[in-house]
């Protein structure tokens, strides 16, 4: 991603008078200067805490970032944005403090991930991420944000370097050229989501190819043996069958059936991968916990330093998705989403000690251009991005890679309707062994904090 630099906002004519804004609060006056600007064009305006109920306004402006303790950003616009779409509202703008640098404030990254989805289900609402320089005077920001405001263009995140304007585009580049493998014989690697899906290739890559400890942290439990009269029944298919007969005649409901099936495929995924690191020769161990739980994670991260003496690499894989348009998505669901990525990242960072060599984050390009139904999906893994920026600035001896992979092939993580949007757009499919292969040699010879890999040129997927 680069900065490229914009021309001034240009007001577009837009009236504004006997409008209602809602501003949230930053307590360093700017909702007050913004205010009274709005006030001079004949708008009704009410200045409100961040965490007031929205109700009915035609624009929503979140402002309470911008001071020194504005909470989650990234929680309170959700529960914002989600009253502005129900109630009707033309403008949903709101505004972070990092002043056009990535990772300034990581707990401001992911505004723009989820605006940019609401935009993508929204079209006819003016939607704006700015990013402002919480150094300039609080009348300045409010001249900017006014001028936001009042423009008209589809652009969806502006970050300003002082007054200066620009936005952050997609630029191809060669790949990394394999110079140096990632690691070695004897390097312990821990890996988040490792047991399943893609994180288990990879972990069973660097156990193959570099002769890796690896310890794996998943949230399913290690799977207990299967009754023998499963053993026959090779797919879904087969399981929902055999079950059908097997389960108890109180657990023969579709539901329940289901359910087992999910599990039982779930645990077979584990025991190949599990199957696959012995038949590496490696050490390896498997630690079922759920990565929001900052305690359980960071206990076993004490474990594998008191076990190994050190932690040379990570790779943050863990996620869920519970796709559904704003208008749909609970709290609950939006927490759980978020948390996954973005609690269990904190965690990981909070944890590891001086050596280590290398951190990934598995995110998305969701993210970057923002996606239908996957507001919160977008948010967490923008969130992850900055938090890559802000974490390779504070180590900046270790290896920091946040990668917004476009969609996979084969791994059940893109809902059938959005596979059909990326195909309607041209982008294709990454398979399995070609990602894992680019993700190494990013990993040992690239020097960007944050990396797409997708099949497809970037613009394929710009707002």
């Amino acid at each position: 991603m680069r900065p490229e630099r914009l021309a001034p906002a240009v007001a577009n004519g837009f009236q504004i008078e006997g409008r209602r804004f809602l501003i949230t609060d930053d307590g360093k006056g700017v909702a007050q200067a913004l205010a009274g600007l709005l006030g001079l064009k004949r708008a009704r305006v009410e200045v409100v805490a961040a965490n007031a109920a929205a109700g009915t306004a035609d624009a929503v402006i979140h402002l309470a970032p911008l001071g020194a303790d504005g909470g989650d950003a990234r929680k309170a616009l959700f529960e914002l944005a989600r009253a502005a779409v129900a109630g009707g509202a033309s403008w949903l703008v709101a505004a972070t403090g990092q002043g056009g640098t990535p990772g300034a404030r990581p707990e401001h990254g992911g505004v723009a991930g989820l605006l940019k989805s609401v935009a993508k289900e929204h079209p006819s609402l003016r939607v704006r991420a700015i990013d402002l320089d919480p150094a300039l005077p609080a009348e300045t920001l409010a001249g900017l944000v006014l001028a936001e405001i009042l423009a008209d263009e589809r652009i969806v995140h502006v970050a300003y370097a002082g007054e200066e304007r620009h936005t952050f585009r997609p630029v191809a580049i060669d790949a990394a050229p394999a110079l140096l493998p990632p690691c070695k014989r004897g390097d312990v690697v821990l890996v988040t989501g490792g047991a399943r899906g893609i994180t288990a290739r990879l972990a069973v890559a660097l156990a193959e190819q570099y002769g890796c400890t690896v310890e794996l942290v998943g949230r399913s439990p290690a799977p207990a043996p299967e009754p023998a009269h499963l053993a026959e029944a090779r797919d879904a298919a087969g399981l929902r069958r055999a079950l059908a007969t097997s389960l108890p005649s109180g657990d023969r409901t579709p539901a329940k059936i289901e359910a087992e099936v999910r599990r039982l495929l779930a645990g077979r995924e584990l025991t190949s991968t599990f199957a696959a690191l012995d038949r590496a020769g490696v050490a390896w161990r498997y630690h079922a916990v759920d990565v929001r739980d900052s305690d359980a994670l960071g206990a076993i991260i004490d474990d594998v330093y008191a076990r190994h003496g050190k932690l040379d690499g990570v790779v943050h894989g863990a996620g869920v998705i519970e796709d559904r348009l704003l208008r749909d998505k609970t709290r609950d669901s939006f927490d759980r989403v978020f948390d996954t990525k973005v609690g269990g990242a904190r965690a990981l960072v909070h944890h590891l000690r001086d050596g280590i060599r290398w951190v990934v984050f598995f995110s998305s390009v969701s993210g970057v251009f923002g996606n239908r139904g996957q507001v919160d999906y977008a948010a967490a893994n923008d969130a992850l991005d900055h938090l890559a920026w802000h974490l390779a600035r504070r180590r900046p001896d270790t290896r920091v890679l946040s990668v917004n992979w476009g969609p996979w092939a084969d791994t059940g993580m893109i809902s059938p309707e959005l596979e059909r949007e990326y195909a309607r757009r041209g982008v294709g499919l990454i398979e399995p062994d070609q990602g894992i292969r680019s993700l190494l040699d990013e990993l040992a010879n690239g020097d960007e904090a944050q990396v797409i890999l997708m099949s497809a040129a970037p613009e394929s997927l710009e707002f």
